[in-house]
């Protein structure tokens, strides 16, 4: 809470974070990174308000249904605050919840005093269920207290989350050893194994492979015994599995693998993974008797992955912008002095990573050329090189992608 505090918006006096039922047709990613940051863990039909615009006046709100709020009423009791902020309570009942808002907008204008009221909320979220959504439409109306008030909020809650602490920082680097047995162990030995055996295989099917090993006791064990946290209940768990190859690539890992059959060409392998919630991934590309047009762009991704982290290693601050200009300079380089390469800049993609956590891709902490938000000690990023595109064809006229 205090990291929050301490990095408060001036000009608003309330944060909401709305979250309602769990349901694949709702978009609340950083609200429930914000709950399991917090809290441990996720509260669906739950809205917490952090009132942080005056010093002394800090506090959040738990707003619930009444089973929900004698729940968190009896986990948070005893927990120390230090006087440093207050925790209220307020039942929801899902059908007329107005009077707790009307509560909740009259303490941030009093807190405004003579400025501008502004509670901030996560403006691209979409909820379901009766109780979020009656926030919401209050929010909305401008027939409430909350009319003109409603600011975005999304930048802010990015900037609590994105520096680490060393707890969390342990959790992503426990996190990106179960990515990585994942793709070393599983992914590409199934991988080698069809193209060995020269056998057929969806993607689909080799995803899967990946998938139930991360759910199989007996390989979680055998990993435990070098890695013993890996062995913790619950602790693991897979984001994505993405296999690529043929004709079409989408260097994205919200792509789902389709059941083409494996081509041994050129295969871009991808897995994500968390540990505790907090989310990693890794990425690689598999070429068999690769042709140079396909050994210059391979090099090329390696070498470019180099430029960005010596662009970052060993500074107290360097924009996304800078970073990503950093690799577009070392890429137009290349293009002009290494052979196949001179169209390289036009196949790079739009970003070359992103902040990384308990939210697996934080879209305010892109490193791409427009973004001038600074990078600083403590963030997690996750490094993405890519080139994919219509001139990505060998010597065979084979398209391929660099990952």
């Amino acid at each position: 809470m205090m990291r929050m505090f301490e990095h408060w918006p001036e000009k608003q006096q309330a944060v909401a974070l709305v979250a309602g039922e769990l349901s694949d047709d709702a978009v609340e990613q950083k609200t429930l990174a914000m709950q399991q940051w917090l809290l441990g863990g996720e509260l669906p039909e739950t809205i917490m308000v952090i009132f942080g615009g005056d010093e002394k006046k800090r506090s959040l709100w738990i707003l619930s249904d009444q089973r929900r709020v004698d729940m968190l009423e009896r986990l948070l009791t005893g927990v120390p605050l230090d006087g440093k902020f207050t925790i209220q309570y307020e039942v929801l009942n899902g059908n007329n919840d107005t009077a707790v808002y009307d509560k909740v907008f009259s303490t941030a204008k009093t807190m405004a005093g003579d400025r501008k009221c502004q509670v901030g909320l996560l403006k691209k979220e979409k909820h379901v269920g009766k109780m979020a959504k009656g926030f919401t439409k209050y929010c909305s109306s401008t027939e409430t207290m909350a009319h003109d008030c409603i600011a975005n909020a999304t930048a802010t809650v990015s900037s609590w989350m994105v520096v680490k602490d060393a707890e969390e920082v342990e959790n992503m680097k426990r996190s990106a050893v179960f990515s990585t047995l994942l793709m070393k162990q599983v992914m590409v030995r199934d991988v080698e194994s069809v193209i060995e055996n020269d056998t057929k295989k969806t993607h689909e099917a080799i995803c899967d492979t990946v998938e139930s090993a991360a759910e199989n006791k007996d390989m979680l064990a055998r990993w435990a015994k070098k890695f013993p946290y890996l062995g913790e209940d619950k602790a693991v768990d897979v984001i994505y599995t993405l296999i690529q190859s043929g004709k079409e690539f989408k260097l994205r890992p919200d792509v789902q693998p389709n059941q083409e059959a494996l081509d041994f060409s050129c295969i871009v392998a991808s897995v994500g993974a968390k540990y505790r919630e907090y989310s990693t991934n890794i990425t690689r590309t598999l070429i068999v008797d690769p042709t140079k047009h396909q050994r210059a762009y391979y090099n090329l991704c390696l070498s470019t992955m180099d430029t960005i982290i010596k662009s970052i290693n060993g500074k107290e601050s360097v924009t996304c912008q800078e970073v990503y200009n950093a690799a577009v300079e070392h890429i137009k380089s290349k293009a002009s002095t290494v052979e196949f390469l001179h169209d390289a800049l036009s196949q790079f993609q739009t970003d070359c990573g992103y902040s990384i956590g308990l939210e697996f891709r934080d879209g305010h902490m892109l490193l791409n050329a427009k973004n001038h938000k600074h990078i600083t000690p403590g963030m997690c990023l996750n490094l993405s090189v890519g080139f994919a595109g219509d001139k990505m064809v060998n010597e065979k006229k084979k398209p391929y992608a660099v990952w």
